[in-house]
């Protein structure tokens, strides 16, 4: 098989895995039947040019057992699985603070970038409500890095009353941090999904939902959403939050005081 047609099929099953997460998790009737509409078209392509493989993607799906490891956990979702993890700090036993660094760090990376004002163009008091999420990503990066030094001081001590305390305020860290990243990851989905159902009832939410993303390579360093329309990358982050609160498993927690 050529480089040309592997690179096409694997492509075709990134995608396709990423509209099913899509049609899974929407609510959005207008949207599930566009994404079905381009599902059929790509699982039609992928008969044509691997028959077999197809055939055994259909037998096998994605039914393999549990793992264990975050990678392998992160694996599991169609969206989430397009970026590459690594560890937040190293020997951090607590999986819910490591997945959550590597949520915010994609987030950031990618996402914002793409969901900008240089790209995507919302009405006016959306767009301000936009300009308020990046003061709440860097509550968030505060709150991270403060995590991670707890962490790294707790690996350092020595005596056990000490190590007990420092337990203890890592916990109080760890449960505010979650605090706030379950108000944070459930406002963007809300945010999000908002525009989402504007451009389907073709309202003015956002102004160029099919204008393609094109980063300009002097200023901005994120390359994942190059060339793919504006409504798609939206469709995708929802998706990529929706994967996320699951993964988390983030719980509805009364209001915290800070640690």
């Amino acid at each position: 098989m050529d480089n040309d047609k592997t690179e096409r099929i694997e492509k075709i099953r990134k995608t396709i895995k990423q509209y099913e997460g899509i049609v899974r998790t929407s609510s959005n009737q207008e949207t599930i039947s566009r994404i079905k509409k381009d599902l059929a078209a790509l699982n039609n392509e992928l008969k044509v040019l691997a028959p077999e493989g197809y055939e055994f993607e259909e037998r096998v799906g994605r039914t393999g057992s549990h793992k264990k490891s975050i990678p392998e956990k992160i694996t599991a979702y169609s969206m989430l699985s397009a970026f590459v993890y690594s560890p937040f700090v190293v020997g951090n036993d607590d999986e819910d603070i490591e997945i959550l660094a590597f949520i915010m760090k994609y987030w950031q990376e990618e996402f914002m970038p793409a969901l900008g004002d240089s790209h995507v163009k919302l009405e006016f008091s959306l767009s301000a409500e936009r300009d308020h999420h990046y003061m709440e990503v860097e509550n968030l990066n505060r709150l991270l890095n403060v995590m991670k030094q707890s962490v790294e001081d707790y690996a350092k001590a020595i005596r056990e009353d000490v190590k007990m305390q420092m337990r203890e305020t890592k916990r109080k860290h760890a449960r505010y941090l979650t605090f706030e990243a379950a108000k944070f990851l459930k406002k963007q989905k809300e945010f999000w999904e908002r525009i989402r159902d504007g451009i389907a009832m073709s309202g003015q939410s956002c102004m160029n939902p099919l204008d393609k993303i094109v980063f300009n390579k002097k200023f901005e360093k994120a390359t994942f959403f190059e060339n793919y329309l504006v409504r798609e990358v939206i469709d995708r982050a929802i998706l990529f939050i929706n994967e996320s609160i699951e993964l988390l498993n983030l719980p509805e927690l009364p209001e915290q005081n800070s640690p």
